[in-house]
Protein backbone atom coordinates (compact mmCIF):
# COMPACT_ATOMS: atom_id res chain seq x y z
CA UNK A 1 0.00 0.00 0.00
CA UNK A 2 1.78 3.15 -0.93
CA UNK A 3 1.53 6.61 0.07
CA UNK A 4 0.62 7.66 -3.60
CA UNK A 5 -2.62 5.24 -3.60
CA UNK A 6 -3.50 6.64 -0.41
CA UNK A 7 -3.34 10.52 -1.91
CA UNK A 8 -5.02 9.33 -5.21
CA UNK A 9 -7.99 8.24 -3.33
CA UNK A 10 -8.02 11.44 -0.43
CA UNK A 11 -7.80 13.21 -3.69
CA UNK A 12 -10.97 11.45 -5.49
CA UNK A 13 -13.14 11.47 -1.95
CA UNK A 14 -12.81 15.31 -1.85
CA UNK A 15 -13.45 16.35 -5.33
CA UNK A 16 -16.54 13.94 -5.27
CA UNK A 17 -18.01 15.78 -2.28
CA UNK A 18 -17.27 18.98 -3.64
CA UNK A 19 -20.90 19.24 -5.75
CA UNK A 20 -22.74 18.00 -2.44
CA UNK A 21 -20.55 21.21 -0.37
CA UNK A 22 -21.19 23.69 -3.90
CA UNK A 23 -25.34 22.67 -3.26
CA UNK A 24 -25.91 22.77 0.20
CA UNK A 25 -23.98 26.41 0.18
CA UNK A 26 -25.69 27.27 -2.85
CA UNK A 27 -28.99 26.52 -1.40
CA UNK A 28 -28.10 28.06 2.19
CA UNK A 29 -27.08 31.37 0.34
CA UNK A 30 -30.87 31.40 -1.35
CA UNK A 31 -32.92 30.86 2.14
CA UNK A 32 -30.74 33.64 3.47
CA UNK A 33 -31.38 36.35 0.23
CA UNK A 34 -35.22 35.36 1.04
CA UNK A 35 -35.02 35.95 4.33
CA UNK A 36 -33.58 38.76 4.22
CA UNK A 37 -35.67 39.96 1.03
CA UNK A 38 -38.89 39.17 3.34
CA UNK A 39 -37.37 41.38 5.81
CA UNK A 40 -37.33 44.44 3.77
CA UNK A 41 -40.53 43.59 2.47
CA UNK A 42 -41.43 44.17 6.15
CA UNK A 43 -39.74 47.47 7.14
CA UNK A 44 -40.53 48.98 3.62
CA UNK A 45 -43.01 52.11 3.84
CA UNK A 46 -45.85 51.71 1.70
CA UNK A 47 -49.19 53.81 1.08
CA UNK A 48 -51.70 52.62 3.47
CA UNK A 49 -54.96 50.70 2.10
CA UNK A 50 -58.13 52.40 2.69
CA UNK A 51 -59.99 50.06 0.89
CA UNK A 52 -59.08 46.97 2.85
CA UNK A 53 -61.80 45.11 4.51
CA UNK A 54 -64.55 48.36 3.66
CA UNK A 55 -68.13 47.70 2.00
CA UNK A 56 -68.04 47.03 -1.55
CA UNK A 57 -71.19 47.20 -4.00
CA UNK A 58 -71.23 46.92 -7.78
CA UNK A 59 -73.78 47.59 -10.02
CA UNK A 60 -74.27 43.91 -10.73
CA UNK A 61 -72.69 40.37 -9.78
CA UNK A 62 -71.53 36.73 -10.88
CA UNK A 63 -73.39 34.49 -8.50
CA UNK A 64 -69.88 33.35 -6.61
CA UNK A 65 -67.75 36.18 -6.77
CA UNK A 66 -69.05 38.88 -4.96
CA UNK A 67 -68.10 42.70 -4.46
CA UNK A 68 -66.19 41.71 -1.41
CA UNK A 69 -63.72 39.53 -2.91
CA UNK A 70 -61.78 42.92 -3.76
CA UNK A 71 -61.34 43.84 -0.64
CA UNK A 72 -60.01 40.75 0.92
CA UNK A 73 -56.50 40.70 0.38
CA UNK A 74 -57.10 37.34 -1.24
CA UNK A 75 -55.71 37.14 -4.64
CA UNK A 76 -57.27 33.88 -4.93
CA UNK A 77 -60.52 35.69 -4.72
CA UNK A 78 -62.30 38.15 -7.22
CA UNK A 79 -65.08 40.46 -7.75
CA UNK A 80 -66.96 39.73 -11.42
CA UNK A 81 -69.33 41.66 -13.12
CA UNK A 82 -72.74 39.94 -13.94
CA UNK A 83 -71.50 39.39 -18.42
CA UNK A 84 -69.37 40.61 -20.86
CA UNK A 85 -70.79 43.65 -21.57
CA UNK A 86 -69.19 47.29 -20.32
CA UNK A 87 -70.46 49.78 -18.59
CA UNK A 88 -70.66 48.02 -15.40
CA UNK A 89 -69.21 49.60 -12.22
CA UNK A 90 -68.11 48.73 -8.62
CA UNK A 91 -67.50 50.62 -5.81
CA UNK A 92 -66.23 51.10 -2.08
CA UNK A 93 -67.24 52.83 0.38
CA UNK A 94 -64.38 53.92 2.54
CA UNK A 95 -66.45 55.30 5.81
CA UNK A 96 -65.36 58.83 6.07
CA UNK A 97 -64.11 60.89 3.46
CA UNK A 98 -59.93 60.64 3.22
CA UNK A 99 -57.70 62.32 1.57
CA UNK A 100 -56.73 59.93 -1.45
CA UNK A 101 -53.20 59.37 -3.29
CA UNK A 102 -54.04 56.36 -5.67
CA UNK A 103 -54.98 53.20 -5.95
CA UNK A 104 -53.88 49.93 -7.22
CA UNK A 105 -56.05 47.65 -9.40
CA UNK A 106 -55.17 43.70 -9.71
CA UNK A 107 -57.62 42.60 -13.23
CA UNK A 108 -58.93 38.81 -13.62
CA UNK A 109 -55.74 38.32 -16.80
CA UNK A 110 -52.64 39.06 -17.60
CA UNK A 111 -51.73 40.64 -20.61
CA UNK A 112 -55.21 41.98 -21.80
CA UNK A 113 -55.75 45.60 -22.18
CA UNK A 114 -58.71 46.64 -19.86
CA UNK A 115 -59.98 49.94 -20.49
CA UNK A 116 -61.66 51.75 -17.08
CA UNK A 117 -62.28 55.19 -15.98
CA UNK A 118 -62.04 55.65 -11.46
CA UNK A 119 -63.65 58.16 -10.01
CA UNK A 120 -64.43 59.57 -5.72
CA UNK A 121 -67.61 60.95 -4.63
CA UNK A 122 -68.02 62.55 -1.40
CA UNK A 123 -71.70 61.90 -1.19
CA UNK A 124 -72.17 58.70 -3.13
CA UNK A 125 -74.45 60.78 -5.84
CA UNK A 126 -71.83 63.91 -7.31
CA UNK A 127 -68.73 62.39 -9.25
CA UNK A 128 -65.08 63.39 -10.31
CA UNK A 129 -62.51 61.79 -12.66
CA UNK A 130 -59.81 60.66 -10.36
CA UNK A 131 -58.02 58.51 -13.28
CA UNK A 132 -59.00 58.42 -16.73
CA UNK A 133 -58.08 54.96 -18.38
CA UNK A 134 -60.70 55.06 -21.06
CA UNK A 135 -57.65 55.04 -23.59
CA UNK A 136 -54.73 52.95 -21.72
CA UNK A 137 -52.63 51.06 -23.61
CA UNK A 138 -51.88 48.89 -20.63
CA UNK A 139 -51.81 45.16 -20.89
CA UNK A 140 -50.21 44.88 -17.17
CA UNK A 141 -52.52 42.65 -15.02
CA UNK A 142 -51.60 44.89 -11.72
CA UNK A 143 -52.04 48.38 -12.29
CA UNK A 144 -51.00 51.38 -9.69
CA UNK A 145 -52.76 55.01 -10.37
CA UNK A 146 -51.68 58.14 -9.03
CA UNK A 147 -53.53 61.43 -8.26
CA UNK A 148 -54.77 63.47 -5.47
CA UNK A 149 -57.77 64.13 -4.15
CA UNK A 150 -59.67 65.33 -0.75
CA UNK A 151 -63.05 64.52 0.84
CA UNK A 152 -63.28 61.19 -1.38
CA UNK A 153 -65.35 59.07 0.88
CA UNK A 154 -66.86 56.66 -2.12
CA UNK A 155 -64.27 55.16 -5.13
CA UNK A 156 -65.91 53.90 -8.11
CA UNK A 157 -64.32 51.97 -11.16
CA UNK A 158 -66.51 51.80 -14.46
CA UNK A 159 -65.54 49.47 -17.46
CA UNK A 160 -65.67 51.19 -20.59
CA UNK A 161 -64.00 48.82 -22.64
CA UNK A 162 -62.82 45.02 -22.47
CA UNK A 163 -60.91 42.67 -24.15
CA UNK A 164 -61.94 39.83 -25.95
CA UNK A 165 -62.85 37.24 -23.89
CA UNK A 166 -62.62 38.79 -20.85
CA UNK A 167 -65.24 40.19 -18.27
CA UNK A 168 -65.27 43.11 -16.02
CA UNK A 169 -63.64 41.48 -13.44
CA UNK A 170 -60.50 41.83 -10.67
CA UNK A 171 -59.02 40.42 -7.85
CA UNK A 172 -58.23 43.15 -5.34
CA UNK A 173 -58.71 47.09 -5.48
CA UNK A 174 -56.56 49.07 -3.25
CA UNK A 175 -57.36 52.62 -2.26
CA UNK A 176 -54.13 54.71 -0.98
CA UNK A 177 -54.04 57.22 1.16
CA UNK A 178 -51.42 59.77 2.37
CA UNK A 179 -50.51 57.92 5.79
CA UNK A 180 -47.45 55.39 4.96
CA UNK A 181 -47.14 52.00 6.93
CA UNK A 182 -44.90 49.36 7.26
CA UNK A 183 -45.87 46.82 4.04
CA UNK A 184 -45.53 42.60 4.71
CA UNK A 185 -45.70 39.84 2.75
CA UNK A 186 -49.83 39.31 1.50
CA UNK A 187 -51.28 36.18 2.76
CA UNK A 188 -51.17 34.92 -0.48
CA UNK A 189 -48.60 36.00 -2.05
CA UNK A 190 -48.57 33.85 -5.41
CA UNK A 191 -49.73 35.64 -8.94
CA UNK A 192 -53.25 35.66 -9.33
CA UNK A 193 -53.94 33.15 -11.83
CA UNK A 194 -54.60 33.80 -15.63
CA UNK A 195 -57.42 31.94 -16.98
CA UNK A 196 -59.75 31.54 -13.79
CA UNK A 197 -63.14 29.23 -14.11
CA UNK A 198 -66.40 30.92 -14.83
Amino acid sequence: FSSNTFTSNSTLMINSRRPFALAWMTSLLFLLLCQTSARAAESELVPENLAQAKKATASATQNGHPPEHALDGDVNSRWCAANADVGYWWQVDLGQPEKVVGCRITWEFVGRPYRYKVEGSADGKSWRMLSDQTKSQSTDQSQTLKFQADDVRFVRVTSTELPGGAWMSFWEFEVHGAKLVKGGTPKHAKLAPTNAQR
